[in-house]
């Protein structure tokens, strides 16, 4: 029971800084992103991906569909 409260009382905490917190976090999304636009390629066809459907798949709000659908076109018409 020593050592066990010797582990515990050694075991060292790291706090992430507000900028990895953030990265990871915009990581998670990415690919929880990917994974419901994989979903929906499965269960349908290329097509069946759209930013709504992905968004519906995920269970986001509305007004993250909508945003993403125009970031979506800003970058088409900037880079396309």
């Amino acid at each position: 029971m020593s050592n066990n409260s010797e582990l515990h009382s050694k075991k060292i905490r790291t706090v992430k800084t507000y900028q990895e917190a953030r990265l990871q976090n915009t990581e998670n999304l990415r690919q929880n992103v990917v994974d419901a636009a994989a979903i929906l390629l499965q269960e349908g066809w290329p097509e069946a991906v759209t930013v709504r459907r992905v968004a519906d798949k995920m269970a986001a709000p509305p007004k993250l569909s909508t945003a993403c659908s125009e970031a979506r076109t800003n970058w088409q018409n900037n880079f396309i």
